[in-house]
C-alpha cells in the first residue's frame, strides 16, 4: 500500500488530481486510515489510474470517463468510444488549420497595408429566403437609385410584406466585381410569395456558406472589399460557388452622408 503522496509521484500525477478522482468516483483509495484519514492506494490501482490518464489525454471529459467506467466495458465499446473521439479531434484539427490560415492572411494584409485593415473577413451561413426579385442590366451603381424605389412601390401594390429583419441584397450575375454594365438581380426578402408581375418575380433564393466582409462608404470604393474577399478565398483554399451578393444595411434611405453607408459583400463559397 502506498500513501497518496508516494502513489501520486510514482504515477506522475498530483495529489490534488487523486483527491478529485476520489470525489468524482473515478478512483477511490484502497484504504483510508481510521485514525489519520490518510489515503492509501494499492499497486493494482495503477492500472485503472493509467486508463483514466490515457482517456483524459485523448480528450475525454471527466463525465465521459465516468460513463465509460460505469458501463459494462468491452473491447468493441471502447473502440466505438475512441472512434467518436477521433472524429471530434479530426474536426477540431480542421478548424484549427482554418484558423491558422485566417491568421496568416490577416498578417499578410497588415504587412501589405502597414495599418489595421477595415476588411475583416468572416464566414457565415446565408439564409434561404423567399424574395421579390428584379433582373435587369444597369450602367453603374448610381442606376440602383432609379430601380429600387419603383420596385418598392410595385411590391406594396402586390401585397408583398418585407421580412424582418430586413434582408435586401443584389446578386451580381457577372460573377465578378465590375463598375459598369452590371447584370444584376435586385432582391428583397419577403414573408411569402405573391403573384409575379410588373417585372417582379417571387422566387426562393438559396442560402449557404459565404465569405463576408463589411464595406463602409460609397459604392464607388467597394472594389477594395471585393479584392480583400477574393484574396481571402484564395488564401484559404475556397472557391466561389455562386455569384457575389451585396447586402445593404445602411444607405441613402437612412444616412445623410455616403461615408456612413454600410454594405456587406457576400461571396458564397465551397472547398
Amino acid at each position: 500500500m502506498f500513501r497518496i503522496g508516494i502513489f501520486a509521484a510514482m504515477n506522475k500525477v498530483t495529489v490534488k488530481a487523486l483527491r478529485y478522482y476520489d470525489e468524482e468516483g473515478l478512483l477511490k483509495p484502497a484504504k483510508i486510515d481510521d485514525w489519520t484519514n490518510y489515503r492509501y492506494y494499492s499497486a493494482e490501482q495503477m492500472i485503472p489510474l493509467r486508463r483514466i490518464l490515457t482517456l483524459k489525454e485523448m480528450g475525454f471529459s471527466i463525465k465521459e470517463i465516468q460513463n465509460f467506467l460505469n458501463e459494462e466495458r468491452s473491447n468493441a465499446k471502447f473502440i466505438e468510444y475512441l472512434r467518436c473521439k477521433k472524429k471530434e479531434a479530426s474536426e477540431k484539427l480542421i478548424n484549427e488549420k482554418e484558423r491558422v490560415k485566417s491568421i496568416g492572411h490577416y498578417i499578410q494584409v497588415l504587412e501589405k497595408e502597414n495599418k489595421m485593415s477595415d476588411y475583416n473577413v468572416i464566414t457565415k451561413e446565408l439564409p434561404t429566403v423567399m424574395a421579390a426579385c428584379v433582373k435587369t442590366k444597369v450602367p453603374d451603381y448610381d442606376a440602383f437609385f432609379k430601380v429600387v424605389p419603383p420596385m418598392g412601390e410595385i411590391m406594396k401594390r402586390q401585397g408583398g410584406i418585407v421580412l424582418e429583419p430586413e434582408y435586401c441584397f443584389t446578386i451580381f450575375h457577372d460573377g465578378e466585381y465590375k463598375e459598369t454594365d452590371l447584370n444584376v438581380e435586385i432582391c428583397e426578402a419577403v414573408v411569402e410569395a405573391k403573384k409575379n408581375g410588373e417585372g417582379i418575380v417571387y422566387r426562393e433564393v438559396r442560402g449557404g456558406l459565404a465569405a463576408c466582409v463589411l464595406h463602409k462608404g460609397p459604392y464607388k470604393t467597394i472594389g477594395a472589399a471585393y479584392e480583400a474577399l477574393t484574396s481571402w478565398i484564395e488564401q484559404n483554399n475556397y472557391e466561389a460557388s455562386e455569384p457575389p451578393r451585396e447586402s445593404y444595411i445602411d444607405g441613402i434611405w437612412n444616412k445623410d452622408s455616403e461615408k456612413d453607408w454600410l454594405t456587406e459583400v457576400q461571396i458564397p463559397i465551397k472547398k
